[in-house]
Order: C-alpha cells, then sequence, then structure tokens
C-alpha cells in the first residue's frame, strides 16, 4: 500500500513537472486550436466572421472588429493550475480521470462562452468591455478558478488535500522508518 502510494506520488509529480516544461507548450499546442475554433464557430451564428491564425474578424452591419486570443485569453496557466490541483490530489485514477474531464471541459466551455460574450460587448459598448475585462483578469479568474476545485471536490466526493495528504504521507512513512531504525539499533 505505501509502495503504490509512493509510486503514485512519483508519476503524479513527475507527470507536472513534464507538463510545466518548456512553458507549457504542450498544452498550448492542444488548447489554443480548440478555444480559437469553437469561438470562431460559435461567433458565426451570431455574425458573419472570418479566421486567421489567432484572429478572428467579425463583419457587422455598420462595423468590422478583429479579436486576438493572446496567451492570457486561451488561459493556458488556469488549465495547469486545475491540473496542479488535480494531480496533487492522491484519489483513485478513475476518479482522477473523471474530474479532471470535468473540471477541464468545464473550464473550455466557460472561457469559450467568456470569449464570446466580450467580443459581443466590444462591438456594442467598449467601455463595458474594459471594466468587464479587467474585473475578470484582475477577480473572476482567481473565482472561477477555485470555484471550479470547489465544485469538483463536492461533484466527485474527493476528500484529500492538494499537496498536504502527499506530504503528510511522507512525513508518516520518515517517522515510522525513524521508529524501525531506532528499535533495531536497542
Amino acid at each position: 500500500m505505501v509502495k503504490s502510494s509512493f509510486m503514485s506520488i512519483i508519476i503524479r509529480y513527475s507527470l507536472l513537472l513534464l507538463l510545466g516544461l518548456g512553458s507549457l507548450w504542450f498544452l498550448n499546442l492542444i488548447i489554443t486550436p480548440l478555444t480559437i475554433g469553437l469561438t470562431y464557430y460559435i461567433l458565426g451564428l451570431f455574425v458573419s466572421s472570418s479566421l486567421s491564425g489567432v484572429s478572428i474578424n467579425l463583419l457587422f452591419s455598420d462595423s468590422s472588429l478583429t479579436i486576438i486570443l493572446v496567451d492570457a485569453c486561451i488561459a493556458v496557466s488556469a488549465y495547469y493550475l486545475l491540473i496542479i490541483l488535480n494531480l496533487s490530489t492522491p484519489m483513485s485514477s478513475k476518479k482522477r480521470v473523471k474530474s479532471l474531464s470535468f473540471t477541464l471541459l468545464a473550464f473550455y466551455l466557460f472561457n469559450v462562452l467568456r470569449i464570446v460574450i466580450f467580443s459581443l460587448i466590444l462591438h456594442v459598448n467598449f467601455n463595458l468591455f474594459v471594466s468587464l475585462h479587467l474585473f475578470f483578469w484582475y477577480i473572476m479568474s482567481f473565482l472561477v478558478v477555485s470555484g471550479l476545485w470547489f465544485l469538483t471536490v463536492k461533484l466527485f466526493s474527493i476528500d484529500n488535500i492538494p499537496f498536504f495528504d502527499d506530504i503528510k504521507l511522507l512525513f508518516s512513512a520518515i517517522h515510522s522508518k525513524k521508529r524501525k531504525i531506532k528499535k533495531r539499533t536497542k
């Protein structure tokens, strides 16, 4: 049991390290085209649009607008934070896959919806766009990610604490090992 727990810790934290190397390029490689694609599709339901790389050109009846989806819009670091919370929490593999899938999909849909709504607001009222964008940037991003994590914990009955329970297990194993060594030396 303890050996499998140690192996789980090694695998989980190695995955986190590998994903984090190189400025999250692997996550960016997957999430960016998915986000741009779905955003473009949904915006196309409301307004005539065209796509060029990371830019979506919106053609309204009275004007045109170009939305450039920079890395901050894609929010790869938020996905990584959700992955960190998941992989740093001890749980069964089945629960991990389900909870991680739910969390990442929910954030993906939220983020695309946010971009679509902000794009439409930008056309109507630039000042409102700027205010909402800053509000989301500084306050709501934290609340959304943490709220989504707490929802995931509730929905999937996750009863362990990220990092803490792994550290507790490691300290307990070290303490137990020290006691065994002391008994042998007496």
